[in-house]
């Protein structure tokens, strides 16, 4: 299936932030890094789920604010969506690795390189079923 226009900016912007997460993962320098991955995955999976509701015909901007909609409403209408079929432990994925960012850029947090590969790998994963679903393959 070919992807709608808009559908392609925001799925290329989003492999964009994988390959940005993955270089930033494998870098020899720590300076930054956990921020840097955790930006972009957080970044990789909000487009991509906003691809795959473009491509599905679902509204993701709201004229009364003038942006798309907000990380957290898109993660939950993607649960509750028939179109990208999310179970609940894929819609939750998400959550801990923006909440991880939130608090990596906000607050003072130590992410375990065990932790940041667990969600790492996790969001890699997601990135796949939310790209599979954005382009109509299964």
């Amino acid at each position: 299936m070919k992807l709608k226009q808009e559908a392609r900016v925001l799925h290329r912007r989003a492999l964009s932030s994988l390959t940005v997460a993955t270089t930033a993962f494998n870098s020899p320098s720590d300076d930054g890094r956990v921020t840097q991955v955790l930006l972009s995955l957080q970044h990789c999976s909000e487009m991509l789920l906003e691809a795959a509701f473009v491509q599905a015909g679902v509204r993701v901007f709201d004229k009364h604010l003038g942006r798309s909609i907000e990380f957290e409403a898109c993660i939950r209408q993607a649960s509750s969506s028939a179109t990208l079929k999310l179970s609940d432990s894929e819609a939750g994925t998400p959550r801990p690795i923006d909440a991880m960012r939130d608090d990596e850029q906000h607050w003072f947090n130590e992410v375990s390189e065990q932790l940041l590969y667990l969600h790492a790998r996790a969001g890699i994963t997601l990135s796949m079923i939310c790209s599979n679903a954005s382009s109509g393959s299964t």
